[in-house]
């Protein structure tokens, strides 16, 4: 029987409780979520920043409508894209 006692005390001394292990599961778990929520914010940030086209004003797209230089102009909503003859893209807004 003391030999029984021995050997339960040992594997106690040497292994964690199951309280321990949840806390590092938990530890782990939270750390693997904040490095995903990590991972989607920097990526989203750095799309956003590579799609963004540049606005101008409707008085200057009426400018380069007039000198020729407005290859495409594409409606949705109240929002116009312009797309120009060397391929750049602008924004801008209807104004009613």
């Amino acid at each position: 029987m003391a030999e029984k006692k021995n050997k339960n005390n040992k594997k106690r001394q040497s292994g964690s409780t199951p309280k321990e292990i949840f806390l590092q599961f938990g530890r782990q778990i939270l750390i693997t979520l904040l490095l995903i929520f990590l991972l989607i914010s920097s990526y989203s940030a750095i799309t956003e920043k590579i799609t963004e086209t540049p606005e101008t004003s409707v008085s200057q797209l009426a400018v380069d409508i007039k000198s020729g230089v407005v290859t495409k102009i594409v409606t949705e909503g109240d929002d116009l894209t312009v797309t120009y003859k060397d391929d750049s893209k602008k924004r801008t807004k209807k104004e009613i």
